[in-house]
C-alpha cells in the first residue's frame, strides 16, 4: 500500500513539473490576442481577449502599448514580436488620445487600433479627430487624421463592415468660419480611411448679415418688426472662439430680445412669421417669431 502511494505521488510531481517550454507552448495555444498594455506610472496590466479561443492568428504577435500621464493618454507604442515603435508621443509634439476600439478591420489577420485624437489634450480649445493605427505585416503605420469633432466619434458595424463617423464642426479657438460643418463616414481599406458618405450644411442666404466681419461697428440695422422703423442687431465678439457673443435685437420701440447662445452669424431673411422677419443663426439654423420672441423653426 505504501509503495503504491509513492508511485502515485511521483507521477503527480512529474506532471506538475512540466518544462517551461511546454508551459509556454500551452499558453500560446489557449490565449487569443493581446489587446493592449496600459502603463500608468509603475502600475500596469495586460488586457487579453477571450482566452477560450485559439491563438492561431497573426494578431497575437503585436501589441499597442498605451501610456498615461495623469488622466490623459500621451504615448502609444507598437510592438511586433521583440521590436518596439513609438506611434504617438506628446513629448515629440503629438497630441493626446483615447483608444476607441481594437479590431481587425480589413481581415488581414492583424488588429488595427482606432483612436480619437484629443487635440486640446484636456483643454476646451479644440475638437477631436479620428485616426487608425495599423500593422501591415512588415511595419506599423497610421492613416491621415480627419474631423474636428465635439460630440464623440461614432463606430458602427453593419453586414460585417465597420464604419467610422466623425464631424467637422467649425468651433473652437480662433475659428470664425460661418459654414462648412460636415459629417464624414469612412471605412478602413488599403490601410487608408476611405470616404463613403459626406453630409454638409448648406448656407441659408440672408438679405443682411451680422458677422465677425462687421461687428466692429457694433450693430447692423433693419426693420425687423416691419413697423417702418429701423431696429438694431447688436453684440460683441469673442476673439478666442471667433464668434459673436451677447447677441440681441434692440427694437425701435425700446423692446429687446436676447439670444441665449453665441453665433458666428445672425442673418435677416426675406421671409416673415407673425409679421417679423425670420432670422438665421450660423449657417442654417432658422429662427421665427412666436409672438414673444425668436424660437427655432420646427
Amino acid at each position: 500500500m505504501k509503495k503504491n502511494f509513492l508511485v502515485i505521488l511521483t507521477i503527480f510531481i512529474f506532471s506538475c513539473g512540466a518544462s517551461s517550454d511546454d508551459k509556454k507552448h500551452n499558453t500560446k495555444e489557449t490565449v487569443d490576442t493581446v489587446l493592449f498594455v496600459e502603463v500608468a506610472g509603475n502600475q500596469g496590466f495586460t488586457a487579453v481577449a477571450d482566452s477560450s479561443k485559439s491563438a492561431n492568428t497573426k494578431t497575437s504577435d503585436i501589441e499597442y502599448i498605451k501610456e498615461k500621464d495623469g488622466r490623459m493618454y500621451t504615448k502609444l507604442t507598437g510592438r511586433y514580436k521583440d521590436s518596439l515603435v513609438v506611434l504617438l508621443d506628446v513629448e515629440e509634439g503629438d497630441v493626446c488620445y483615447e483608444a476607441l476600439e481594437q479590431k481587425d478591420y480589413n481581415g488581414d489577420g492583424y488588429d488595427e487600433l482606432c483612436v480619437e485624437l484629443i487635440n486640446g489634450c484636456g483643454g476646451n480649445c479644440c475638437g477631436n479627430s479620428l485616426q487608425i493605427f495599423y500593422f501591415d505585416g512588415e511595419k506599423f503605420g497610421a492613416t491621415e487624421s480627419y474631423g474636428w469633432d465635439w460630440d464623440g466619434i461614432k463606430i458602427k458595424t453593419e453586414n460585417g463592415k465597420t464604419y467610422f463617423m466623425v464631424q467637422t464642426i467649425n468651433a473652437g479657438y480662433n475659428n470664425s468660419e460661418v459654414c462648412g460643418d460636415k459629417v464624414e463616414t469612412f471605412v478602413f481599406e488599403d490601410f487608408k480611411l476611405k470616404l463613403v458618405d459626406l453630409k454638409t450644411e448648406k448656407e441659408v442666404e440672408a438679405v443682411l448679415d451680422f458677422t465677425f466681419e462687421n461687428y466692429g461697428k457694433g450693430f447692423v440695422e433693419y426693420d425687423i418688426d416691419n413697423d417702418g422703423k429701423l431696429d438694431k442687431i447688436t453684440g460683441g465678439y469673442f476673439e478666442r472662439w471667433g464668434c459673436l457673443s451677447d447677441v440681441k435685437i434692440i427694437f425701435a420701440n425700446g423692446k429687446t430680445f436676447a439670444f441665449n447662445s453665441s453665433a458666428d452669424r445672425v442673418g435677416v431673411l426675406d421671409t416673415k412669421t407673425k409679421n417679423y422677419q425670420d432670422l438665421v443663426l450660423d449657417c442654417e439654423d432658422i429662427y421665427v417669431w412666436d409672438g414673444n420672441g425668436y424660437v427655432p423653426k420646427q
